[in-house]
């Protein structure tokens, strides 16, 4: 955060109403060392007053630059000969070093001395500016304005709380030659990226009949080491999984089978080797002409990666590879042997993968292939999934553009699930809130805990998870809040049934897949918004990106497709349209085409929101209303409808969303 004390100075008014914060230490031969040329007016103002008073002013010494040592500061403090009584004047305090420095030398002239630093950026606030401890102290020292909530230097309006605000969510920016603000255009308003949706439907669909999503889990194994600075991932896809040939889930219902994703690889090989062989290039590469697959242990070993392997050759126009053709690398992927490739095929080298997100694995392969052979290399990656296009261009250059991927979606390393906990850890005890009947308030009790075993998990691999009934207490499906959480009571074939993985489901005629379930619907979502966000951008442009709410409320109507937008939405990029009012008419116009089953997951999906500074002040008021509303016809409900009838188990998380919102009660 840059703070320009010159702008505050803009009036002659300005400069003598700042100087009057002085006027308590002021008299007759007052010495003043001031950190710029900045605060000259000021110290003009206050002279001014002080020869209206009779006293007669002292000297003034002005650090033109930032001072690199304690030297140039005793200088400037020691041309303050004939002084009764000393004055450093800061501009802006950060890290303390030339307020320390001034304070070292004005101690050291043996005369009264007073500190005062216009803007404190140290987090402390207004209040006492700390001096050096070492030195015999005669003085004092004070801060006017503090700045404690952005006293950090943030990298981006992502990691600034101001700028995340939906309240205050316009960034400005500074221009870094005249400092002045920048103009912005107006916001330029986005929608979830219906052509990515649409281009990955079938590769969600997959995913989600082999129940091959997860969140908030490890790495994979073998990049684990490469994740350290993130343990959990968002969202952890299970390419290998797709291989199966057949899936029905232990819910019963009949789902997509795994040959069928062998049909959408034919399909999606034959457009990339059509791309190449179409490519206005003097030499096109064509991966259908490498006879040399290289490809990973843990692929290999997949159940179902040689058909997999067939369905690609059948794509790209060309014969099956034969096991003497494949070279299987174990890790360390750098030490590939020589010996496979003595004599190097003249079609050169296909480098085949599963899934990457950073590409580490993928250029560690390249780097292993370098060292033995000088044949052509290429990369195909069935599912690449990076947060950015940049990331996938610096790996395709590694390649030297010889890289293609059959899928590419892109997901934020962001966690809405992490988000979440954060708000809960500040939730009220349920149990305190005296108006809840007590058999609500311990279902709120029983709710919160398995949220935030859900947010932060026990079991921290996700196969364990969901494979074993005893390592959690809460359905680790349940990505929503209103999705029924308790543990399942049965298995099939040894494995548990949990209720969220069967239902609710999208209904019929999505974009982003075919009754999908909540947890790769969440996924979906979020890399339809990803590279709706990444589509938007502009480099060197100051674009103002929100995502339009009204309309992307009316678009949509399906529950687990919205409380999928508010979750992977930020507060910043959130519009709710030009007028306060006009958030609660879109949520009341959700609301009212919501069926009952829509409205508990819907309902306390959007007092999430609200909590976590997504939905404005205005609108709060009619959340609250709806919340209460729920409350006390629930207490009343005699209907015999399941669909319509609310248990106290759905409640439970209208009644958090309630606490959210008011605070703690008395």
């Amino acid at each position: 955060m840059f703070v320009r004390v010159a702008d505050a100075i803009a009036r002659p008014r300005d400069a003598v109403a700042l100087a009057t914060w002085l006027h308590g230490f002021a008299g007759d031969e007052l010495g003043i060392v001031i950190d710029t040329p900045t605060l000259v007016p000021i110290v003009l103002a206050l002279h001014a007053s002080l020869q209206a008073e009779g006293f007669v002013p002292g000297p003034v010494a002005t650090l033109t630059d930032y001072p690199q040592n304690q030297f140039e500061v005793d200088q400037a403090v020691a041309d303050l000969q004939g002084a009764g009584r000393l004055l450093g004047l800061l501009s802006v305090m950060s890290t303390g070093s030339v307020g320390g420095r001034m304070a070292s030398a004005l101690s050291r002239q043996e005369r009264p001395w007073r500190l005062e630093a216009l803007v404190n950026r140290n987090g402390r606030g207004a209040t006492e500016i700390d001096l050096d401890e070492d030195s015999e102290q005669t003085g004092t020292g004070q801060a006017w304005i503090g700045l404690s909530r952005v006293a950090n230097s943030y990298p981006s309006a992502n990691a600034c709380p101001l700028c995340r605000s939906s309240e205050s969510a316009r960034l400005v920016y500074i221009d870094p030659r005249s400092f002045e603000a920048m103009v912005l255009p107006e916001p330029k308003l986005l929608m979830p990226d219906v052509a990515h949706a649409v281009e990955a439907r079938d590769l969600w669909s997959s995913y989600d009949a082999v129940r091959g999503v997860g969140v908030q889990c490890l790495p994979h194994p073998e990049t684990r080491d490469l994740r350290a600075h993130r343990e959990l991932l968002a969202v952890r896809c299970y390419p290998h999984s797709l291989f199966a040939r057949a899936s029905t889930p232990g819910d019963g219902s009949v789902r997509q089978p795994g040959g069928v994703f062998l049909d959408h690889v034919t399909q999606r090989a034959r457009k990339v080797a059509a791309a190449h062989r179409n490519a206005e290039q003097v030499d096109p590469w064509d991966p259908a002409l490498c006879s040399t697959l290289v490809v990973t242990q843990s692929d290999r070993d997949s159940p179902g990666f040689l058909e997999f392997l067939g369905a690609l050759a059948e794509g790209l126009g060309r014969d099956p590879w034969q096991a003497a053709q494949i070279v299987v690398v174990p890790k360390p992927y750098t030490d590939i042997p020589a010996q496979p490739f003595t004599h190097p095929t003249a079609g050169g080298v296909l480098v085949v993968t599963v899934g990457t997100v950073t590409g580490s694995t993928m250029q560690q392969l390249l780097v292993g292939l370098h060292d033995v052979t000088e044949a052509t290399i290429g990369g195909l990656v069935i599912h690449a999934r990076p947060e950015r296009p940049r990331d996938w261009a610096v790996l395709q250059n590694s390649y030297n553009r010889r890289l293609d991927a059959l899928w590419l979606t892109y997901l934020p390393w962001r966690s809405p699930l992490d988000e979440e906990g954060s708000v809960l850890q500040r939730a009220p005890n349920p149990l305190s809130r005296l108006d809840a009947p007590a058999d609500l308030a311990e279902a709120a009790s029983r709710f919160l805990a398995m949220r935030l075993e859900i947010t932060a998990p026990a079991a921290k691999d996700w196969v364990e998870r969901t494979g074993r009934v005893e390592s959690t207490n809460a359905d680790p499906y349940a990505v929503f809040w209103g999705m029924e959480l308790a543990p399942p009571n049965t298995t099939v074939d040894g494995e548990p049934v949990w209720s969220a993985m069967g239902r609710p489901v999208l209904r019929p005629g999505s974009r982003f897949g075919h009754r999908l379930r909540a947890l790769t619907t969440y996924a979906a979502v979020g890399a339809a918004m990803q590279s709706a966000r990444v589509r938007a951008r502009q480099v060197g442009a100051p674009v103002w990106q929100q995502f339009e709410l009204p309309a992307i409320l009316r678009s949509y109507f399906d529950p687990l497709i919205i409380a999928s937008l508010l979750r992977w939405l930020e507060p910043h990029e959130a519009w709710w349209g030009t007028r306060p009012e006009e958030a609660e008419a879109v949520m009341a116009e959700a609301s009212a085409r919501a069926t009952e089953g829509d409205r508990k997951i819907l309902l306390p999906e959007l007092l999430l929101a609200a909590a976590q500074g997504k939905i404005p002040l205005a609108a709060h008021p009619w959340l609250r209303s709806e919340a209460r509303l729920c409350r006390e016809s629930w207490s009343t409900d005699t209907t015999d409808d399941p669909n319509g009838r609310w248990t106290a188990d759905e409640v439970a998380p209208v009644l958090i969303g309630e606490l959210l919102l008011d605070g703690p009660s008395d």
